[in-house]
């Protein structure tokens, strides 16, 4: 179990950077707001995450891998939504 967190935990730092900048790449003048708004959806989704790891009681390691899968099955089906209803070509970014 204590290898498992490792992986998901170092990988975070690889993941996490490059994709805020694949993100707020195209974003031009409203980099800004879209960076703003990248960092409240991650404080929101870990404030609403964290007492629920907390609240295990005598299994927190099993609650918390319970967790950590619940939400990386839930961003891959943002991705898979994402895709589907993104536009066909690409806009120009913006200067």
């Amino acid at each position: 179990m204590a290898a498992a967190l490792f992986l998901v935990v170092a990988t975070v730092g690889l993941v996490l950077a490059n994709a805020t900048a694949l993100a707020l790449s195209n974003q031009g003048r409203v980099a800004g707001s879209a960076s703003a708004l990248l960092g409240l959806v991650q404080f929101a989704i870990g404030a609403a995450v964290a007492p629920l790891a907390g609240a295990a009681g005598v299994r927190p390691a099993l609650t918390m891998a319970l967790l950590i899968v619940a939400l990386r099955l839930g961003s891959v089906l943002a991705l898979l939504i994402a895709i589907k209803h993104r536009p066909l070509s690409a806009p120009e970014p913006t200067q």
